[in-house]
């Protein structure tokens, strides 16, 4: 699991104004790995929630016959960004929340070049 670890903290590193990242699992809002630099934050109620998010979304895209995968997910709020990206090849979504002045763009970029690292250490559990 140090592998992964590991990954998380660079990913943690890239990300401009980085405020917290977490890999979860949808179906359960497990979380696997999070990295945070707000003190005493506990991932496990907004895996929870961000999972809720994915699983109605999922609902309306089967009622709507989409046949479509959704690629990432963003919430913006006054003061923080919040991506959630499925992981390919992966049940799991990563979920990284970014402040405002951080740069949106590069941080989807960021998540994109890590989704692979991520993939193949989540494969090995």
């Amino acid at each position: 699991m140090a592998k992964i670890t590991d990954i998380m903290e660079q990913f943690a590193l890239e990300c401009d104004a980085f405020i917290a990242s977490a890999v979860f699992d949808p179906a359960t809002g497990q979380g696997i790995i999070d990295k945070s630099v707000v003190e005493k934050f506990d991932p496990a109620v907004p895996n929870a929630y961000m999972s809720e998010v994915i699983k109605e979304n999922e609902k309306a895209l089967a009622a709507l016959k989409a046949n479509a995968r959704t690629i990432d997910y963003l919430i913006t709020t006054n003061n923080m960004y919040i991506v959630m990206r499925a992981i390919e090849g992966t049940k799991f979504y990563q979920g990284c929340a970014i402040m405002r002045t951080g740069n949106l763009g590069m941080t989807r970029e960021i998540m994109k070049k890590y989704e692979s690292r991520f993939s193949a250490e989540l494969k090995k559990m």
